[in-house]
Order: C-alpha cells, then sequence, then structure tokens
C-alpha cells in the first residue's frame, strides 16, 4: 500500500473515531438534559414535578407512586389500616408502626415540646369536628370544644422503637406534616437517580433539589398571584396561611390553623409564615407552629431548627429573618418590609 493511501485511511480512521465520540457525548448531554414537567393530585393537593437528568421519567414515575402510597399506608387517618389510623383506633395501646412513621412522629413530638405546644399533631379530632375545607363546614359549641380539647397533650404519646401509643379518646392528625415529609421522601429518591436538578412542589410544601431557584410567596389577599420571591438553595420551602382553607359564619372568618391551647382557630396578625430550612417535614411543622406562636416567639424557635421565614402581616407589612433579606424581593405594591 502506498504511503499516501496509509495517510488517507488514518485521517479516515481518526474521523471515525471522532465521530463516535463526538456521538456518545452528545447522546450523554441529550440524556443528561431529559426533562419532565408534570402533575397529579394525591394527598388531597396537587402534586407538580420538574425534573432534569438522565433518569427524570423513571424518578417521576417512583416518586408519584410512592407519594400516594405513603398517603395510604402511613399518614392518612381517614384510610383504613394505615399506621395513623392504626395508632387512633388502637388509643390506649402500643401500635407497631414502620420505622419512617415512628421518626416522623417523634421529629413532630420534638417540634411540639420546642414550641410549647403550639405544634401538637393530637388535635385530630378537632380538625374533623372543624371540618374546614369540606365544604360542610358548621361552627362547633363551645362546649363540645371544650370536652376535646381535655384530649389533646403531645406529652400523652409515647413511642418506643417502632411502637406507638396514644391515650384512650386521643386522636393524631399529620396532616401538618403530610406534605413535608412527602419532600423529604421525594428529595430521598431523587439521590437514587441520576438527576441534574429538580423541583416538586406539593401544596404547600416546595423541594428544591440540587439548584437555585426563585420560589413565589403567594399574596395572602389572593393566593392566584405572588406578593414576593425568595431564592432557596437546595432547600424545603412550606407555607402556612389563613387563606388557604376557610369559611365564614355569623360574619367573621374562621381558617384551618387551630390553636391547641384553645381549639379555635388561631388568633393572630398575621397572614401567612413561609419557613425555608433543609427539611420538608421542619419546614412543614415550623411554619404552623410560627402561624400560631406569632412573630416574635418563633423567631428562637426557627434559630434553633436553622431555619429562616418570612412574616406576612394582617397590615401588609412584611418581615424577614436575617439569613435571607438579601435573597428576597417584593413584588407586589401593596406590601412593604419592616
Amino acid at each position: 500500500m502506498k504511503k499516501s493511501n496509509k495517510k488517507v485511511i488514518s485521517i479516515v480512521a481518526v474521523i471515525l473515531c471522532a465521530a463516535i465520540v463526538i456521538g456518545l457525548v452528545s447522546y450523554d448531554f441529550v440524556k443528561s438534559s431529559l426533562s419532565v414537567e408534570s402533575t397529579d393530585i394525591a394527598m388531597g393537593t396537587v402534586i407538580s414535578f420538574s425534573i432534569k437528568g438522565k433518569d427524570a421519567q423513571a424518578a417521576t414515575d417512583e416518586i408519584k407512586e410512592f407519594i400516594i402510597g405513603l398517603e395510604n399506608s402511613c399518614l392518612s387517618w381517614r384510610v383504613e389500616e394505615s399506621d395513623v389510623w392504626r395508632i387512633n383506633y388502637g388509643a390506649g395501646t402500643d401500635v407497631s408502626v414502620s420505622t419512617e412513621t415512628a421518626s416522623w412522629i417523634g421529629r413532630a413530638l420534638d417540634i411540639s415540646a420546642d414550641s410549647e405546644g403550639a405544634f401538637d399533631i393530637t388535635v385530630g379530632k378537632l380538625t374533623r369536628l372543624w371540618n374546614i375545607g369540606s365544604g360542610e363546614e358548621v361552627l362547633p359549641d363551645k362546649e363540645t370544644i371544650s370536652t376535646l380539647l381535655d384530649d389533646v397533650g403531645y406529652k400523652k404519646v409515647f413511642i418506643s422503637d417502632t411502637s406507638v401509643k396514644i391515650e384512650n379518646c386521643q386522636a393524631i392528625d399529620l396532616g401538618a406534616i403530610g406534605k413535608g415529609v412527602a419532600c423529604d421522601v421525594a428529595k430521598d429518591l431523587l439521590d437514587d437517580y441520576s438527576i441534574k436538578e429538580a423541583i416538586i412542589s406539593v401544596g404547600g410544601s416546595i423541594l428544591v433539589y440540587n439548584q437555585k431557584a426563585s420560589v413565589g410567596i403567594a399574596d395572602p389577599s389572593n393566593s392566584q398571584k405572588h406578593m414576593a420571591t425568595i431564592e432557596v438553595d437546595n432547600q424545603c420551602v412550606s407555607t402556612s396561611g389563613d387563606y388557604e382553607r376557610f369559611f365564614e359564619a355569623d360574619g367573621k372568618k374562621y381558617h384551618h390553623i387551630l390553636d391547641p391551647e384553645t381549639g379555635y382557630p388561631a388568633i393572630t396578625d398575621l397572614r401567612s409564615v413561609t419557613v425555608i430550612c433543609d427539611s420538608g417535614l421542619d419546614a412543614d411543622a415550623l411554619s404552623t407552629a410560627c402561624f400560631v406562636m406569632g412573630y416574635r416567639k418563633s423567631l428562637e424557635l426557627l434559630n434553633k431548627y436553622d431555619a429562616e421565614a418570612v412574616f406576612v402581616f394582617d397590615n401588609n407589612t412584611v418581615s424577614v429573618t436575617d439569613g435571607i433579606k438579601d435573597s428576597f424581593k417584593l413584588t407586589s405594591d401593596n406590601y412593604t418590609v419592616e
């Protein structure tokens, strides 16, 4: 073979190899940038997914299935044979539950203690009595509320390994942490896949995964609009507000965030509290606790859990904790920052 022919063959071979390498790189790039955008219904709310990465579809499918299973097998007090249903049904006895359920209840009890009872999962019978958000609300009488208050108390809940015991006549409700738990579960599942970044919203709880993202804070006067944004870096966000679920009776508004001390919707000068921290469960529970406690009492609690918060008051002023002031942006002229 002539030398010139060998040279041509060598050049062709190099070009072919380069083409193969470029093709593989391009294929990997396309796979790594796959994006899935979808919505579903679970836990009584809308769940939205925005996931990018090679395994985006597989991760989306598993997370959807897991969240639905989570509600049915662990968290729902309505679904027979779920962990919470069995705890309530077996009140007064030790009930064996999953390791995860025991852990979530234990964490909830920690936050109950640290908030001095402003957050309390044993308000189950009261939440059912008020039934806010059902469309069939009736204003309860004072005597019934007073009677059910006797059974409220997180200190009456005992956990031993994977057994949970509540007192006779008590009922727990994990609705105030369920959506945050779903975010934590989603985060753990995403870690098992090849995912570039993701944002998952479960009602008022949001997971920002492996990225920085601007998250909108709802305007309490018009929840379809945002009154501000906050830049979140690989954390969870949860908002509790008086505009989410409520009804009116005798010219008065009754929202769904109950004060465990009174049995009535919490009386506060707040319209909403948005909490940002590493844990979805913590953010969910803390946003409820802070709404009940009020602004000043909440600051020490937030600091203990390394959490930040945005407080929206009923006079349209806003207070932002120090750690997120630089990443907070007011977008509505109807509000002012203190």
